[in-house]
């Protein structure tokens, strides 16, 4: 499990070209909470449909916690994982190239399928 800042580490250890553009960037993150609504709380149909649109935003990591717990919103098993149920609060956090469009896309996503 890891944090946004832990990833971002990590990714930028293996790509020492990418730091110097990560630094001169202004960072910026947007998050947004959401209460799962489903029932069935957060399943492997809903997640499947999350981690695919997170896929889609190659420059942008995208973060779903659940209390202390992070996970990336493309891992479809670790998201999973949270055990997040009806009434849970999960907090999404989304940082990088697309991350306005990426953060809307997620919240109305949440909305129809959580």
């Amino acid at each position: 499990m890891y944090s946004l800042i832990e990833y971002k580490e990590e990714a930028l250890a293996e790509e020492p070209e990418r730091k110097k553009v990560w630094l001169e960037k202004e960072s910026t993150v947007k998050e947004f909470k959401y209460t799962i609504t489903e029932e069935l709380g957060l399943h492997a149909r809903p997640a499947g449909i999350i981690a695919k649109a997170a896929k889609a935003y190659k420059g942008t990591v995208i973060m779903i916690s659940k209390g202390p717990v992070s996970v990336k919103a493309t891992q479809l098993m670790k998201m999973m994982s949270l055990a997040a149920k009806q009434g849970d609060e999960i907090s999404v956090s989304v940082e990088g190239d697309e991350e306005e469009k990426a953060a809307e896309e997620l919240e109305l996503l949440l909305k129809e399928n959580l």
